[in-house]
């Protein structure tokens, strides 16, 4: 299946939109002179290099501890084909924007779409939390993995899952290949359509009970993404991440991903009206799988997010209309024209404030 290469200029941020509404992954060139800041592993050595964190082992799912100098002073050696670690959800308690200004800044500056994909996007329903408010953490982190292949011997650098958000997924740095070629990262995405299909296809293929798309546990090696595509005719959007790229995933599309070589990525989820429907279904489904497995947290918190996006955009709606009335037909703040689509947001979202 093929994806969407998106350039930006005049409508791409409406082409945009409609390619998310439809579930379709989306691959932009940032621009790199605003991917600023220190994303090379030697710079993480220099600033955070006595840092302890955990890592894990991609092929054996077991967390070992680390320092930051440890784990990324191994970019581009030769290591055996076991010892394949990765440094996720980095950090993964403290706010991304505290750590680590500097990155977040560049981040913040060069993510495409910014009014809908930023943590402060003023399309992106999570922005509208109170100052005072525990707003939901949904990025940005880091995800620094080493190189693995993509073969029938190995489980990839993330396994198959799904997200209840949209979110944007943007490699700052890769190490080169053997050959000298920029390294990167091979991404299967699913359409969202065919979970229904996927789900009961893997059951069968693995002899499992557990949800084989929630759990986390499966990589669709080569072999089984064949017998996926010929004998189920389900086949994924395959795409090759390369240095300098943003791929967008679109909310509910199960996907898994595969480093080439070792990389640097930093990646954010976001609310967008869209893909809200779809957003607020799996935010049902992951309720149940939740609940089956004994835990009941709930990261995204929907119905507050929704809430306070609609508190604000009552009062946008409010400050609009006195503006027209005084013959001033602007709406106040808003950074871009995208900004209009507060008046048409405001009546979308009320329906989905209901009672769970």
């Amino acid at each position: 299946m093929k994806h969407v290469q998106l350039a930006i200029g005049p409508g791409a941020e409406a082409q945009f939109r409609s390619l998310l509404a439809r579930g379709i992954p989306v691959v932009v060139d940032v621009e790199r002179e605003k991917l600023q800041g220190g994303w090379h592993p030697r710079d993480f050595v220099r600033s955070y290099g006595n840092r302890k964190i955990s890592v894990v082992n991609t092929e054996t799912n077991v967390s070992t501890p680390s320092t930051v100098e440890a784990f990324f002073k191994q970019f581009g050696q030769e290591r055996t084909s076991t010892d394949i670690l990765k440094l996720k959800d980095w950090p993964p308690e403290k706010d991304f924007r505290t750590e680590f200004a500097d990155h977040y800044q560049s981040f913040i500056d060069a993510v495409p779409f910014p009014d809908i994909t930023r943590p402060d996007g003023v399309l992106n329903m999570r922005s509208h939390y109170p100052r005072n408010g525990v707003v939901p953490d949904l990025g940005p982190k880091m995800y620094n993995a080493f190189g693995t292949k993509h073969d029938n011997s190995h489980k990839g650098s993330t396994r198959l899952h799904l997200d209840v958000t949209d979110a944007v997924n943007i490699m700052a740095h890769s190490e080169p290949l053997p050959d000298g070629s920029p390294g990167v990262a091979r991404w299967d995405l699913f359409p969202r359509e065919s979970i229904a299909k996927l789900r009961d296809s893997l059951r069968a293929h693995f002899s499992v009970v557990e949800d084989p798309i929630h759990s986390q546990n499966i990589y669709l090696t080569p072999d089984l993404l064949q017998k996926l595509a010929f004998e189920d005719g389900i086949r994924p959007y395959t795409i090759y991440q390369k240095p300098g790229q943003a791929i967008f995933v679109p909310a509910g599309c199960p996907h898994q991903v595969s480093n080439q070589s070792d990389a640097v990525k930093v990646a954010c989820d976001f609310l967008s009206m869209e893909n809200l429907g779809v957003s607020e279904w799996l935010s049902h489904d992951f309720r149940s799988h939740r609940l089956a497995g004994g835990t009941t947290q709930d990261v995204l918190q929907l119905q507050p997010t929704l809430w306070y996006a609609w508190q604000a955009l009552n009062k946008l709606y409010d400050e609009s209309s006195e503006s027209v009335a005084g013959e001033r037909a602007t709406i106040p703040d808003s950074p871009s024209e995208s900004g209009r689509g507060h008046l048409r947001l405001f009546h979308q979202v009320h329906p989905y404030l209901i009672d769970e």
